[in-house]
């Protein structure tokens, strides 16, 4: 059951515009998260604004290979943030290659695959999932059941990809620790930032219920919907769409990082 309402923030002076500026961030205490998604292979062509912690949401990659995952490693290494939190996408099949060591690939940057880490007393937990298609909501009645599973089958890049409602997909979200902060998954939240342009909510549900019923996180951060991009906020979470392409996605153009400031619960380290 899906309890709150929520209210679109991203027209309200675009989230984020009017924070303070970074030279000043330290002497109030606050580190600045600065968060994409869906770059494709096209990261350097965005402008990424200074911070403290740098956030990708998934789908890296177009085809999901080694090559462009290396790409990116590199490209991480130029950017000057702290810390650098990544986790995978439906599109970055290659992690989904169980003899890849995501370590020595990800070099410049913390992977989270179902794990967590904790910045400036802040516990991060990333979930590459999303869902499959036609998997949370009714399938078209015109349409055979051998025609919607063939289209599964031929859809591409599928990884971390789940059944709604399946043991599987359960235990993916019941495995989100509870005392989390911000959630980093690929895929939305059902109702949140997640409608197409076909006017279709492609969110998952369960995900939504959990979030707003067990984790409650401050933020939660994800993709994978490009179209949906922007920030809404059901008075607890802040729920972010970072997803980079503008769409349509011909149009070669990118939305601005989203970008929030956080409060440093532990002392920063003396350098």
């Amino acid at each position: 059951m899906i309890k709150m309402s929520l209210l679109n923030i991203d027209q309200l002076n675009d989230f984020g515009d009017e924070l303070v500026p970074y030279k000043d961030l330290l002497d109030k205490n606050k580190a600045r998260v600065v968060c994409v998604s869906d770059t494709h292979n096209h990261h350097r062509s965005l402008n990424i604004p200074q911070g403290d912690i740098f956030i990708h949401a998934g789908d890296i990659t177009q085809r999901g290979t080694l090559r462009e995952l290396k790409d990116f490693n590199e490209w991480l290494g130029s950017i000057p943030h702290q810390h650098k939190i990544v986790i995978g996408g439906n599109h970055d099949e290659i992690l989904e290659d169980p003899s890849l060591d995501k370590n020595e690939v990800f070099t410049n940057c913390t992977y989270l695959e179902h794990t967590s880490i904790e910045v400036y007393g802040w516990k991060v937990y990333g979930l590459p999932c999303s869902l499959k298609l036609f998997s949370n909501h009714t399938k078209p009645a015109y349409v055979p059941g051998f025609v919607i599973n063939l289209l599964d089958y031929l859809k591409p890049y599928k990884a971390f990809q789940l059944d709604v409602g399946t043991q599987v997909h359960c235990n993916e979200l019941s495995r989100i620790p509870g005392d989390t902060d911000i959630l980093i998954s690929h895929g939305p939240p059902f109702g949140t930032r997640d409608l197409t342009t076909r006017g279709s909510m492609h969110g998952d549900k369960d995900l939504r219920y959990q979030v707003e019923d067990r984790i409650r996180p401050n933020f939660h951060v994800f993709g994978h919907i490009h179209e949906a991009y922007g920030v809404a906020t059901n008075g607890t979470t802040t729920f972010i769409n970072a997803a980079s392409p503008k769409y349509p996605w011909a149009k070669g153009e990118f939305n601005k990082p989203i970008v929030f400031d956080i409060d440093i619960k532990h002392p920063m380290p003396s350098l």
